[in-house]
């Protein structure tokens, strides 16, 4: 799978101090950042806001409600990764909780450029009176509060404001007696000082609950009771058509979004999530706007007053401000094609602009243009022969004014659809496969690039023909260069249903070809407003190529794309995303009615069956450098042994136990593989398999081969709840249990580890993981299901009628998971899971 929501929408840039050339990178795709950092000082500890490591690294962004940093020391430094904010120390509590900063002496900007990095000093660290009477230490706090926050429109206010609790430094009291006593205190009070300093978060409240929980008002135990927001959904209703097919439809509306005239938002949010929970279903049609208004009179916000950027998620296929109320681009597809619900969460990205109060400063405004140091939009853009790569996108977007007032509340109304997974006859799954046409400029390019004027555009993107037009096009076979952020279906033979695509304002038009024979697959033209009271001059519409019949092409066909974009003047921080919606023609991804449940119904084996894991004689280790076909190389375009060892955050080049350390800026949680990777994992030739007739090694290697078949066996077999599934889970949850007498001692321990790392024996305990790998599919899903699964594991043969039961039944379309939305998010802390890097 790909990376997910959050990759695509927490674009940032950081600076490279040796070229002075703005870099892109991306939150979670690391390889970039490698090249530019150093590894940070022995005994300090460095605390990504955002950093959650419950969840994933949602950085510093407004509309997160962050939980106060505790233990921290002198020497810590906290980091803050943000894109159009800012990072304010507040002088007091009481302008932290006003969010006021008129003055110094409210306020002290601290940086506009991100990633910024504060120190904790003694100074931070020294209590406000340094004598005091043994009444006045007993009364004492511990620690010494700082507080920082956003002053970017109402950022504060939305609650982009966190404080940092510094333990107090006893060395810096005068006083030897009120330092012992604090000592005394704090010895008592162990649990003041335990455990690392994280930055965690919950998203979904509402300000004053935030407000409440940033000062301590809220029992920290009683964070999972709090309910976050409810993003308001109708109840289902259910029509039948002519065909007899029941579709249920239901229409939702987003949490608001505050923004100031010349605002912008740019950040992760939770929205409704209006399908059903304890199954799959068959998409059907879906369509969104953003009105504006009190609820009970909401409108329409015109693309020329609230510009979308771009939104991404899967709860609704939006693209950008061409997407606006129009369906075709997320219809249904032709019976029994169709896409499925179970693999994507309720969290998506909006990127909004307020235009307002923009006037002449419009388009640079929407197209996120860089400024200089007196807050002046560039006028030029990259390849222009300034030396400069980029001057415009997301890491350039901040306030396009200093207006505070008059605010908007703007919500996102959406209206979806879905049809149950038929009886009489399986569901052809439809997934979708992006270009980005980023990359015709390079192969570290991602997601955006500047369309300089005419003149100053490089001779190989001048249209040959047609003045005034950039041109930018990529080669390969259709299955290669379709593979965005890692995402490749090996389908033999593709059936391609449609084709959608994501420009900016002058976009043109783009074409998908057949390289050998100049066939046009697929041809997309952008449509422009002509009403000035609300679309004109904007990107209104992209058209939608379908086809029904489905379009069959081998996966290896050469493939010619190419976009057009108006260079007749200035274009900024643009994006070219080209998306085809497929199936495999050998049909090896359908699902039946009796499959679609997300969950397995386990059961316990009389005995641990070792035929279900593999034979250890006829394991191979399979000894090869995948370092060409990793991400990394994609991405940074390091792609030899020799750049990846040389790596900062490569520990030991070849030796034992040399391991890639990710940095913690980038949040990579343990339940998507950890932040810490072998370098076997890349360079397995080079370094993990120089002497196998080492046993150790040996062994070694062929532990991770176990696990890696098994972690692909469980992702083939556990895709859909499948009966082979239901057989292979419960053999593992008995072995977990039972298995130590009749398996081999390596199947074994990989069995332990893939269960429960931290334990080094078989237990009650290994069985734990086994029922949260009978949870399928998106892990978040079942963080909104009330129905826990497997509370009492029965005997097998007690169970069999029962799951037959059960399976045929899974997909029943009652209410039951559908109008509880309050009640099911009062979880909200819980994990989100993220995907895997690769």
């Amino acid at each position: 799978p790909g990376v997910g929501t959050l990759l695509l929408g927490t674009v940032y840039f950081i600076k490279d101090m040796q070229s002075c050339n703005y870099v892109s990178t991306v939150s979670k795709a690391f390889f970039l950042f490698l090249l530019t950092q150093t590894v940070p000082v022995t005994g300090s500890r460095n605390i990504v806001v955002g950093n959650d490591p419950s969840q994933f690294n949602l950085e510093w962004v407004d509309g997160a409600c962050y939980l106060p940093i505790k233990n921290v020391h002198v020497g810590d430094t906290l980091e803050f990764i943000f894109a159009g904010h800012n990072v304010h120390k507040m002088k007091s509590k009481e302008a932290f909780d006003a969010c006021r900063f008129g003055s110094d002496e409210d306020s002290e900007l601290l940086s506009f450029e991100s990633p910024y990095k504060y120190t904790f000093t003694e100074e931070d660290a020294r209590p406000t009176s340094l004598s005091l009477s043994n009444d006045e230490v007993a009364n004492t706090t511990l620690y010494r509060s700082l507080y920082f926050a956003c002053s970017i429109s109402g950022h504060c206010s939305g609650k982009q404001r966190v404080r940092v609790d510094v333990d107090i430094d006893f060395d810096g009291i005068t006083s030897s007696t009120t330092a012992a006593g604090l000592r005394s205190q704090r010895e008592s009070s162990p649990d003041l000082s335990e455990g690392e300093p994280v930055s965690k978060f919950l998203l979904g409240l509402d300000d004053d609950t935030c407000a409440r929980i940033q000062n301590d008002d809220v029992d920290q135990s009683m964070l999972e009771d709090i309910e976050p927001i409810e993003s308001p959904c109708d109840d289902p209703v259910k029509e039948v058509g002519d065909d007899g097919r029941e579709t249920w439809f239901r229409s939702c509306l987003s949490s608001p979004f505050t923004l100031t005239p010349g605002g912008v938002v740019n950040r992760a949010s939770v929205v409704h999530y209006p399908f059903p929970t304890s199954h799959r279903v068959v998409l059907g049609r879906s369509i969104w706007e953003f009105v504006q208004g009190d609820l009970d009179n909401l409108h329409p916000a015109p693309v020329n007053q609230l510009y979308i950027h771009h939104i991404l998620g899967n709860v609704v296929q939006g693209n950008g401000a061409e997407s606006i109320n129009r369906s075709d681009e997320d219809a249904p597809f032709p019976f029994p094609y169709g896409q499925l619900t179970g693999d994507f969460d309720d969290m998506m990205t909006f990127h909004l602009i307020d235009l307002r109060e923009t006037g002449d400063n419009l388009l640079p405004c929407l197209e996120c243009r860089c400024r200089d140091k007196q807050g002046v939009f560039l006028d030029f853009g990259g390849s222009g022969g300034d030396g400069r790569e980029d001057t415009g996108g997301i890491y350039c977007c901040s306030n396009c004014t200093s207006l505070m007032s008059p605010t908007i509340d703007y919500r996102m109304r959406y209206n979806v659809s879905w049809t149950e997974v038929s009886e009489d006859e399986p569901t052809i799954r439809v997934v979708d496969m992006t270009i980005d046409m980023a990359k015709a400029l390079g192969k570290s390019k991602l997601l955006e690039w500047d369309v300089p004027s005419y003149e100053n555009l490089p001779e190989g993107q001048r249209h040959p023909t047609i003045p005034n037009i950039q041109v930018l096009e990529r080669t390969g076979p259709l299955r290669d260069i379709f593979n965005w952020i890692g995402k490749v279906y090996d389908y033999e033979m593709f059936e391609i249903h449609r084709c959608i695509g994501h420009m900016h304002i002058g976009g043109i038009e783009a074409w998908i070809r057949v390289a050998e024979t100049d066939e046009i697959v697929c041809h997309l033209q952008t449509t422009y407003g002509d009403d000035p009271s609300k679309d004109k001059n904007f990107l209104t519409s992209i058209s939608v190529p379908n086809f029904d019949p489905p379009k069959l092409l081998p996966g290896d066909t050469e493939m010619r794309v190419t976009m057009h974009y108006n260079a007749s003047e200035l274009h900024t921080g643009v994006m070219g995303l080209l998306t085809i919606f497929m199936s495999d023609h050998a049909r090896s991804t359908v699902i039946h009615h009796n499959e679609t449940s997300l969950t397995i119904d386990l059961c316990e084996a009389p005995e641990c069956d070792s035929s279900f894991f593999p034979d250890i004689n006829e394991i191979s280790i399979r000894c090869e450098d995948d370092i060409a076909s990793n991400l990394i190389c994609d991405l940074a375009e390091i792609c030899t042994c020799e750049q990846f060892l040389n790596l900062p955050f490569v520990t030991d080049g070849c030796d034992e136990g040399s391991q890639l350390v990710i940095p913690a800026s980038f949040g990579i949680p343990e339940s998507a593989g950890g932040s810490v990777y072998p370098v076997e994992v890349f360079c397995a030739k080079t370094c993990g398999c120089k002497d196998l007739e080492d046993e150790e090694k040996r062994s070694k290697i062929l532990l991770q081969e176990i696990k890696s078949r098994f972690q692909q066996n469980y992702m083939r077999i556990c895709r859909y709840a499948t009966e082979e599934c239901r057989k292979m889970l419960s053999n593992l949850y008995t072995c977990s249990k039972y298995g130590a007498d009749v398996l081999d001692p390596l199947i074994r321990k990989a069995i332990v580890e893939l269960q429960d790392p931290t334990k080094g024996e078989m237990s009650e305990e290994g069985t734990l993981k086994v029922l949260e790998r009978a949870k399928l599919g998106d892990k978040a899903i079942h963080r909104l299901s009330s129905f826990e699964p497997n509370q009492d594991v029965l005997p097998c043969a007690a169970t069999d009628e029962e799951f037959n039961t059960n399976a045929s039944n899974s997909s029943s379309s009652s209410t039951c998971g559908y109008g509880v939305f309050a009640s099911l998010l009062a979880c909200i802390a819980c994990a989100f899971v993220f995907r895997s890097l690769k």
